[in-house]
C-alpha cells in the first residue's frame, strides 16, 4: 500500500467526526433533494398513468334531465372527437348513486369499493372517498347494468389529444380550455330550446292523456252495454227458474187435491160399505117382507070385494102395504145406488189412479228436466257471473286507470308550470373538485419542493464546502510537508479529492437509495389521503434528472472548493506552511470576547444561522401548517358564517312550497338566500364561485359583513386572485353558460370557498340559511322539496380529518429539522472546539473550570442558535405564506398570531442544539491540554 494511501486512511480514522459529518450532511442533502423531487416525480408520473390507464375522459357533459338527440347531435358538431361514453347517473332516496354500466352482466349490481383495496371496481370520476355530487353527499356508489328505459344524463368526451396527456401540463390544460369554450358555444342556447321542447313535450302527453280518457270512456260504454246483455241473461233463467218452480207446484197441488179426493172417495166408499153391509144385513128380512107385501097385495086384492071388508079399511090395509112396500122399493133402490155410487168410487180410484201415475211421470219428467235445467242453470249463471267479475274487474282497471290518468295529467300540469331551463354542465377535469385539488396540491408541493429543496441543498453544499475548507487549512502543515518531501500538486490535490469524495459518494448513493423509496412513502400516502386507493398505490420510479444535478453539483462543489483552497494553499512557499495555521482577523477592537469570537469567525456564523434557521422554519412551517388548517373550520363558520346548516331546495319547488316548509320550521332563525354556482376565468384554469343573493334583512346575524342593496362583496382572496379594484366589473359564466358580468364594491374575509354576496330583495328563494336556537334539539330538515342538506358539522369534522392526516407530515419536517439542526451545529461548533483548542487549554490553565469552559464556547453557540431561530421563524412565517398563497384559490389559511406555534418552534430547535452541546461537553473533556499549547500559532 503506498504511504498517500495509508495516509489518506490514517487522516479518515483520525478525523471520523468529520468524515461522518460529510457523509450525513451530504446523505441528508441528497435525502430531501432527491427525496423531494422524487415524490413530485412519481406524484406526476403515477396520476398520468393511473389516469391514462383508466381511460380518463377530456370533457364531461352533465344535465339533471335526459339528454335528447339533439344533444348528441350538438356534441358530435366537436372536431377532433375520438369517443362519447353515454352514462345515468342518478342519486337515489338513500343518497345513493346509481351509475349505468353497460359492459356489467344483465342485472348485476356492483357496489363501489372506493375505499376498499381489494376491489376493482371504482369511479375515475369520482376519486374522492367522500364522494359529494350536486350538494348531495353520498352514501354508496353503484353501477348498474344498463338499463334501455333511462337515456343518459352524463356525456363523457374524448378527443383525438394533439399532445400525450398530462394532468399538470399547461399545453393539455390550454388544449381543454379552448375545446371547452368551444362546446360551451354550442350549448349556449340550447336550455331555452331544450325548455321549449320539454313543454312540447308535455303537451304532447296531457294530449294523450286526453284521448286515453276518450278511450276509457268508450270503452266503459261497451262494458256498460256488455253489463246489461249479462243482466238480461241472468232475468230470463231466473224467469226460467221460476217457471219450473211454478210446474213443480202445480204437479204438487194436482198430487195434493188427488190424495184429497182419494181420501173423500175412501171415506165415501166406507160409508156405502157400511149402508150396504146394513142393507144386505137386512136383505133376508126385506125379501121375506117383500114376499109378504106380495102377499097381503094378493090377499087386499082378492077381499077387494068382500063386504067384509070395507074400503076405508082396504084403503087403510093399502095405505100400509104401499107405505111397507115403499120403505122395502126405498131400500133397495138405496141398495142398487149404493152399489152403483161403489161401481163409481172404484172408477174414481183407478181415475186417481191413473191421475196420480200421470202426476208421477210428470213430476219424474220434471225432475229430469230440472236437473238438467240445473245443471245448466249453474254453467250459464257461473259464466253470467263470472262475466260480471270480468266487467266490474274492467271497469275498476278502467277506473284505476282514469285515476291514474288523472293524476298524470295533473302531475304534467304542475310540471309545467315548474319546468326550468336545464341545466348543461359542461366541465373539464380541472372543474372536477377531486382533480382540482390534486392539480392544486401538486402545484403547490412543487413549488413547495423547489424552494424547500433549493435551500436545504445550499445549506448542505454550504456546510460541506466549509468542512472541507477547515480541513484543507488544518492540513496546512501536512501539505507543506508534502511539498518538502517532492510530492506535486496534483498528487496533494488527489489526497484532498478522495478524501472528500469518498464520504460525499458515500453520502449520495445512500440519500439516493432513501430519497427514491423512504421519503416518497413517508409524503406519497398523505397526499392521497382523501382519495380512492388507486391512486395510492404506486410504483417508484428514480427521478434521474434530480439523481443526476444531485451527483453532479455536490461533486463539482467539492471538486471546486478543494481545488480553490488548494490552490490558494500550494501557491505559498513550503516555509509558511510549515510554520503553522492562519487564524480569521477582527479588523476592529470589540471588548466583549463572545462579540469578537462571533465576528471573528464569520463563515461559521453565517452557516450557523442559516443551517439552525433552516430547521426553525421546517419545523414552524409544519407545526404552522397544521395550526392554520385546524383554525380554518372555526374561523369560517363561527366568525365568517354563522349558522348551522344550509338547505337547497329542488330546483322546480315553487315559491309557496318554500315558504309553507319555512313556515313549518319551530326553534330556528332563517335567512332566504338564492344560490347559484358561476364560473370565473383566471388565466388557462376556471374558479368556482358561489353566488349569493340575500334576500331578507337579518343577514346581518348570519354573516359577518354588511351589504348595500344591489351592491356585491367578494370573497378577499378571489379579489386578489383576480386583481380586482373596487370599481371593476367582474365577469363569469352563469350555469347555463351565458356570460355576465357584475359592479364589485368591496371584499371581505373568507375562509373556505369563493363567495360573491349581493343584497337582492327581489330574488327568488333557493335555499335557506338556518341558525338552531336549541343546539341540542334535534330538528327534521328532510322535506319532498329538499334536494340536499348541508350540516356545517360534518364539514368541521372533514377538517380535522384533515389535520390528523397532516400529523406524519408535521413529524417528517420536524424530525428532518431536527436532524438538520444537530448536524450544522454539531459540525460547526467540532470545527470552532478544534480550531480553538490551544485557547481552551490556555484557559484551563489559567484556572477555568470545567463549567466556565464549556460556557466560553456554548455561550457562543448558544447566542448564534437563538438569533438562528429567530431568522427560522421569520423564514417560516414567509414559507408558510408561499403554502397559503398557493392553496388560497380553495382556503385560506389562518395566519393569525399564535402563541403556541411558536414556543413550539423556537422550544424544539432549542432543544436540538442543547443535545448537541451535551454531546460536545465529552469533546472538550477529552482535549488533550498538553498536545494542544504545543501547537504552533
Amino acid at each position: 500500500m503506498r504511504a498517500s494511501t495509508k495516509d489518506i486512511l490514517r487522516e479518515i480514522l483520525k478525523s471520523k467526526s468529520r468524515f461522518l459529518s460529510i457523509l450525513l450532511i451530504v446523505l441528508l442533502g441528497t435525502l430531501v433533494f432527491v427525496g423531494l423531487s422524487t415524490t413530485t416525480y412519481n406524484i406526476n408520473k403515477n396520476v398520468n398513468m393511473v389516469l391514462e390507464k383508466n381511460d380518463i375522459y377530456d370533457l364531461r357533459l352533465e344535465s339533471y334531465i335526459e339528454l335528447s338527440d339533439s344533444d348528441f347531435d350538438l356534441i358530435n358538431g366537436l372536431d377532433g372527437i375520438k369517443k362519447i361514453v353515454k352514462l345515468n347517473e342518478t342519486i337515489d332516496d338513500n343518497n345513493n348513486l346509481i351509475i349505468q354500466n353497460k359492459n356489467l352482466e344483465k342485472s348485476k349490481k356492483v357496489e363501489l369499493k372506493n375505499s376498499n383495496k381489494d376491489s376493482k371496481y371504482y369511479s375515475i370520476s369520482y376519486i374522492s372517498k367522500n364522494i359529494i355530487k350536486n350538494g348531495v353527499e353520498v352514501n354508496k356508489v353503484y353501477y348498474e347494468n344498463s338499463n334501455d328505459s333511462k337515456k343518459p344524463n352524463v356525456v363523457l368526451i374524448y378527443f383525438d389529444r394533439p399532445y400525450k396527456f398530462d394532468l399538470f401540463s399547461k399545453k393539455y390544460l390550454r388544449y381543454i380550455k379552448e375545446k371547452k369554450h368551444e362546446l360551451r358555444s354550442l350549448f349556449r342556447n340550447r336550455p331555452e330550446a331544450r325548455k321549449k321542447e320539454i313543454v312540447n313535450e308535455i303537451n304532447e302527453g296531457i294530449l294523450e292523456i286526453d284521448n286515453a280518457f276518450i278511450e276509457i270512456s268508450k270503452n266503459e260504454l261497451l262494458l256498460n252495454e256488455k253489463l246489461d246483455e249479462v243482466n238480461e241473461n241472468k232475468l230470463k233463467l231466473e224467469e226460467a227458474k221460476k217457471v219450473f218452480k211454478e210446474n213443480k207446484r202445480k204437479l204438487k197441488k194436482a198430487n195434493r187435491e188427488l190424495e184429497n179426493k182419494e181420501k173423500e172417495l175412501e171415506l165415501n166408499k166406507e160409508k156405502i160399505n157400511k149402508g150396504l153391509k146394513k142393507i144386505n144385513e137386512k136383505l133376508p128380512e126385506l125379501l121375506v117382507s117383500s114376499g109378504k107385501l106380495r102377499e097381503g097385495y094378493k090377499k087386499l086384492e082378492n077381499k077387494k070385494d068382500s063386504i067384509f071388508l070395507s074400503v076405508s079399511k082396504y084403503e087403510k090395509y093399502k095405505e100400509e102395504l104401499d107405505k111397507n112396500k115403499k120403505i122395502v122399493d126405498d131400500t133397495f133402490k138405496t141398495r142398487k145406488e149404493l152399489i152403483e155410487n161403489r161401481e163409481k168410487i172404484e172408477n174414481g180410484f183407478n181415475e186417481i189412479k191413473k191421475a196420480k201415475e200421470e202426476i208421477e211421470k210428470n213430476k219424474l219428467l220434471l225432475e229430469k228436466e230440472e236437473n238438467k235445467y240445473e245443471l245448466e242453470y249453474k254453467k250459464n249463471l257461473n259464466k253470467l257471473n263470472e262475466g260480471r267479475e270480468q266487467i266490474k274487474a274492467s271497469h275498476k282497471i278502467l277506473a284505476d286507470k282514469r285515476q291514474e290518468l288523472e293524476e298524470k295529467r295533473k302531475e304534467l300540469i304542475s310540471l309545467k308550470s315548474k319546468v326550468i331551463k336545464p341545466l348543461y354542465a359542461v366541465s373539464s377535469i380541472y372543474d372536477n373538485l377531486d382533480y382540482q385539488a390534486l392539480y392544486n396540491n401538486y402545484n403547490s408541493m412543487f413549488l413547495i419542493s423547489f424552494v424547500f429543496t433549493s435551500l436545504f441543498f445550499l445549506i448542505s453544499l454550504f456546510i460541506v464546502s466549509t468542512t472541507i475548507i477547515r480541513f484543507s487549512i488544518e492540513q496546512r502543515n501536512i501539505i507543506g510537508t508534502y511539498k518538502f518531501l517532492g510530492y506535486g500538486n496534483l498528487k496533494i490535490i488527489s489526497k484532498f479529492m478522495i478524501y472528500a469524495l469518498i464520504p460525499a459518494i458515500l453520502g449520495i448513493v445512500i440519500g439516493t437509495v432513501g430519497g427514491t423509496y423512504f421519503v416518497p412513502s413517508i409524503i406519497y400516502p398523505s397526499f392521497f389521503t382523501s382519495t380512492i386507493d388507486i391512486f395510492s398505490k404506486y410504483t417508484v420510479r428514480g427521478e434521474l434528472l434530480s439523481i443526476f444535478l444531485n451527483l453532479s453539483l455536490l461533486i463539482i462543489v467539492i471538486v471546486l472548493t478543494i481545488i480553490f483552497i488548494l490552490k490558494k494553499i500550494l501557491s505559498e512557499k513550503v516555509i509558511t506552511l510549515l510554520s503553522g495555521n492562519e487564524d480569521d482577523k477582527v479588523n476592529f477592537k470589540i471588548k466583549n470576547i463572545v462579540i469578537r469570537n462571533l465576528l471573528k469567525y464569520k463563515l461559521r456564523l453565517f452557516m450557523t444561522l442559516l443551517g439552525i434557521g433552516l430547521c426553525t422554519s421546517l419545523i414552524y412551517l409544519g407545526v404552522g401548517l397544521r395550526y392554520s388548517i385546524k383554525d380554518i373550520a372555526k374561523k369560517q363558520y363561527t366568525d365568517v358564517e354563522k349558522f348551522d346548516a344550509k338547505v337547497f331546495f329542488k330546483p322546480n319547488a315553487t315559491q309557496d312550497e318554500i315558504n309553507k316548509y319555512i313556515n313549518n320550521l319551530e326553534n330556528v332563525d332563517i335567512l332566504r338566500v338564492k344560490i347559484d354556482s358561476i364560473k370565473v376565468e383566471n388565466k388557462l384554469r376556471e374558479v368556482e364561485v358561489q353566488k349569493v343573493e340575500i334576500i331578507d334583512d337579518n343577514y346581518e346575524s348570519f354573516l359577518n359583513f354588511k351589504l348595500d342593496e344591489n351592491k356585491s362583496a367578494i370573497s378577499e382572496s378571489l379579489y386578489d386572485i383576480l386583481k380586482l379594484k373596487e370599481t371593476n366589473k367582474l365577469v363569469y359564466y352563469d350555469m347555463y353558460n351565458i356570460l355576465y358580468d357584475i359592479s364589485i364594491s368591496k371584499s371581505f374575509k373568507n375562509y373556505i370557498s369563493q363567495y360573491i354576496y349581493t343584497k337582492n330583495k327581489k330574488a327568488k328563494t333557493n335555499a335557506i340559511y338556518i341558525r338552531f336556537n336549541d343546539k341540542n334539539k334535534s330538528i327534521n330538515l328532510e322535506s319532498d322539496i329538499v334536494y340536499s342538506i348541508n350540516n356545517l358539522n360534518n364539514v368541521r369534522k372533514y377538517f380535522n380529518d384533515q389535520v390528523s392526516s397532516l400529523d406524519i407530515i408535521v413529524i417528517f419536517m420536524v424530525v428532518l429539522g431536527g436532524v438538520l439542526a444537530i448536524l450544522v451545529t454539531y459540525n460547526l461548533a467540532n470545527i470552532n472546539i478544534i480550531e480553538r483548542r490551544r485557547e481552551l487549554s490556555t484557559l484551563e490553565v489559567l484556572g477555568y473550570k470545567e463549567r466556565e469552559l464549556d460556557l466560553y464556547i456554548f455561550r457562543e453557540i448558544i447566542i448564534l442558535a437563538i438569533i438562528s431561530i429567530i431568522l427560522g421563524i421569520g423564514l417560516g412565517n414567509l414559507l408558510i405564506r408561499l403554502v397559503a398563497y398557493q392553496f388560497r384559490e380553495s382556503l385560506i389559511l389562518v395566519l393569525n398570531f399564535n402563541i403556541y406555534l411558536l414556543l413550539y418552534s423556537f422550544i424544539i430547535p432549542l432543544i436540538f442544539v442543547f443535545i448537541v452541546l451535551f454531546i460536545l461537553k465529552f469533546k472538550i473533556r477529552n482535549i488533550n491540554m498538553i498536545e494542544s499549547l504545543k501547537m504552533s500559532e
